[in-house]
């Protein structure tokens, strides 16, 4: 059994000597311009890094760092290379000579990607190793934004791209325990607490389960946090991980979250990653921005046993600034909606707190009077007590019947007692300003409304609501589609569903001749994490999407 001590403040074991050579070089090769200053630690020469990489085993560098590093170096010119010739030599070797290349082809190869002459595919060291050691070699796959989540200031690092690798490997990727494996860098431990991860039943998955991770991850120091992590896997079609932060040791972060997800769209598959973080001490967020070679060093994981992927435009991005934060944070009214509820709430919260005012005032009353005794002490205590119990009762009782109500409805506008609504109902659905609740229209197939494209929105923007999207490519949609998306259901148990009358959904054009459908989603009282439907497309088509629901958007 897996043991995790939380008062083992410790961040881990000292910076490997062969991360230390990571940084170094490609500070040198400008891939941090304009990051900042990164933090102190022990730079070593040119040729002590370049011989220190050239050496370092699989786990701690792979074969594709190594070579995506040497470009990034002839980008900038190979520096210092008189001196460091040798070492340059030693580092094109470590990467070649297993694959019958040798270390002046290998440099070679790497000055021509850098300048733009040459793809890694068309050279002889591309032609020679395997694919997943040079995806993305050469290219951009490392997407980095400034986000708030909750107001606090994070990272967000995401990648998106399509890989014709075997779906099973894919899906061996995404599952959390084979992180360190496929993106050693990086991720030095991923160990689920207890014997195994806890299956989640009831939601048709062909593997479906949750599992709390201590997770080991290198920096520039290194980290160790437990990541509350939901599994799916759809019948081969499709498999996430969805993770959030638990517990930092050390109170280091204070945001970790994100998803893996892999989609099988039968040519290709479309991968994507994501990670938010934030650190306890703000200016340890510009040494987030250090990560893309060892983040992109993971996702090219992905493309093993594969012979062809390419960096897609992101689909998923924070929401603009002004956007993300909704006016209730639950259910969608507008401002005299909104004023109405809060005066309820207000009035009841205030009559229930005249009888803890009235027993304290009697209290107090016999206390100055000098007559307070000890059994009214015992008296009083007794008093309060079963009030207290008595609310907390009610308190119970309200719970579990709004998440009856969710269950069936959705979405809920939570009432408090005396404010229901005509129907008598202390949870009605939420009703969009000019919309229609989730049960009021269905679509010829029974299903959820498709709205045309063109038409009017069900309003999440027009509401001012918590609003996120995510842009799916469909190949063959036409401009003229009808398109619509059902529920969705979060893939952890016990998560809301995103009703689909708060999605809307249109047809965008992504690149000429190019389409896809944007789904964007008031996401009041939608917890983190991943959410599964499909989108319909002209009365007919039903295509499996995945929502991942942030939380976050652009910094001002």
């Amino acid at each position: 059994m897996n043991r995790f001590d939380p008062d083992d403040s410790s961040a881990g074991p000292a910076v490997e000597p062969t991360h230390t050579a990571l940084l170094t070089l490609h500070e040198l090769a400008g891939t941090y311009d304009g990051v900042g200053e990164i933090p102190s630690f022990g730079r070593p020469g040119v040729a002590e890094a370049l011989s220190t990489l050239a050496v370092a085993p699989q786990h701690e560098a792979s074969l594709g760092l190594k070579l995506d590093t040497l470009v990034a170096l002839a980008r900038a010119g190979f520096p210092d290379y008189e001196r460091s010739e040798q070492a340059y030599l030693q580092l094109g070797e470590a990467i070649g000579v297993a694959y019958g290349v040798d270390a002046d082809q290998v440099l070679s190869d790497a000055k021509a990607v850098a300048l733009g002459d040459a793809a890694i595919a068309e050279t002889t060291t591309g032609a020679a190793l395997p694919h997943h050691a040079t995806a993305f070699v050469g290219q951009d796959v490392c997407d980095i934004r400034e986000v708030t989540v909750d107001g606090i200031p994070a990272v967000w690092i995401f990648s998106e791209f399509e890989t014709d690798a075997p779906f099973a490997g894919v899906a061996g990727w995404v599952r959390p325990e084979n992180w360190p494996k496929r993106g050693p860098a990086m991720f030095k431990g991923m160990h689920v607490v207890g014997d195994q991860p806890t299956e989640i039943a009831g939601h048709g998955y062909t593997d479906h389960w949750h599992g709390v991770y201590l997770e080991d991850v290198q920096l520039v120091e290194r980290l160790k946090t437990l990541l509350h992590c939901d599994y799916y896997e759809d019948a081969a079609v499709a498999t996430g991980v969805t993770y959030r932060l638990d517990f930092s040791v050390g109170n280091k972060l204070t945001v970790d979250r994100g998803f893996l997800l892999a989609e099988d769209l039968g040519p290709v598959r479309r991968v994507k990653a994501l990670k938010i973080v934030a650190f306890t001490d703000t200016k340890w967020n510009e040494v987030a921005k250090l990560v893309c070679p060892f983040w992109t060093d993971f996702v090219r994981q992905a493309a093993e046993g594969g012979t062809s992927s390419s960096p897609r435009r992101p689909g998923a991005e924070p929401a603009p600034t002004g956007e993300g934060e909704g006016r209730g944070g639950g259910s969608r009214i507008d401002d005299r909606g909104l004023t109405d509820l809060w005066t309820a709430w207000i009035d009841f919260v205030g009559e229930a707190a005249k009888a803890y005012a009235a027993m304290a005032g009697g209290a107090t009353g016999k206390m100055l009077a000098g007559s307070y005794g000890r059994q009214d002490l015992v008296d009083d205590g007794t008093a309060y007590w079963r009030q207290l119990a008595k609310d907390w009762a009610q308190a119970w009782a309200y719970g579990a019947e709004m998440m009856t109500a969710m269950a069936k409805e959705g979405l809920v506008t939570p009432r408090p007692p005396g404010a229901e609504d005509e129907t008598g109902s202390r949870f009605p659905p939420f009703v969009p300003p000019g919309g229609a609740g989730p049960s009021a229209a269905a679509s010829p197939a029974g299903g959820p409304t498709a709205a045309a494209v063109g038409a009017p929105s069900v309003g999440p923007r027009a509401a001012g609501g918590t609003v996120e999207s995510v842009t799916v490519p469909i190949p063959g949609l036409a401009p003229g589609s009808s398109v619509g998306c059902t529920d969705l259901t979060g893939i952890e148990a016990g998560a809301p569903v995103i009703p689909s009358a708060a999605i809307t959904v249109s047809v965008v054009e992504i690149a000429p001749q190019r389409r896809a459908a944007r789904l964007s989603a008031d996401v009041s009282g939608a917890a983190p994490g991943l959410y599964t439907g499909e989108i319909l497309v002209d009365a007919g088509g039903r295509i499996p999407v995945a929502f991942y629901v942030s939380r976050a958007r652009m910094a001002p």
